[in-house]
């Protein structure tokens, strides 16, 4: 029976960290969103912020696996004597809730960054498509200059 107040309390503690790694999960990609809708886009900043995202995402997968395992030694203790346990099931619904709602809101903030940034990507491939033909009518109308009448006059009568 002891032991299975320990569980419950290395399971809500479980859930505690989760929910600081969601919660800096949520800073990051909002960091993300303002890189992204920036005029001038820092690549590095983005990158490193991904970086970070995955780092929290490791851990977030490492303390699903103990609370799992944990949750597992439990179950059967904790669904056999509800009442006893009240209050600690009481306290993991809630964090289970929390991290939930955390989870709802970065899908959400996911989903709006992947959009901006394809459509930003989009802009950028569109840019250089158009410095790209730019550059290739320049290069074409040079050359068109410079082999066009070498050594004669264009308004020379050549009839006599």
């Amino acid at each position: 029976m002891k032991n299975e107040i320990i569980y419950t309390h290395i399971l809500i503690e479980s859930l505690k960290k989760k929910k600081e790694a969601l919660e800096d999960i949520v800073k990051f990609t909002k960091d993300q969103e303002t890189v992204l809708v920036e005029e001038n886009f820092d690549e590095e900043l983005f990158a490193d912020l991904i970086d970070k995202n995955q780092k929290c995402i490791t851990v977030i997968n490492k303390l699903d696996e103990g609370f799992e395992l944990t949750f597992e030694r439990v179950k059967v203790e904790l669904g056999e004597n509800k009442e006893m346990f009240k209050n600690e099931i009481s306290d993991l619904q809630q964090m289970i809730r929390q991290v939930t709602d955390l989870s709802n809101q970065i899908q959400v903030l996911e989903r709006r960054n992947k959009l901006t940034f394809e459509n930003k990507m989009k802009t950028k491939k569109e840019n250089i498509k158009m410095a790209r033909l730019s550059s290739k009518s320049v290069n074409e109308y040079y050359k068109n200059v410079a082999n066009a009448h070498t050594g004669e006059s264009i308004f020379l009568d050549k009839k006599k």
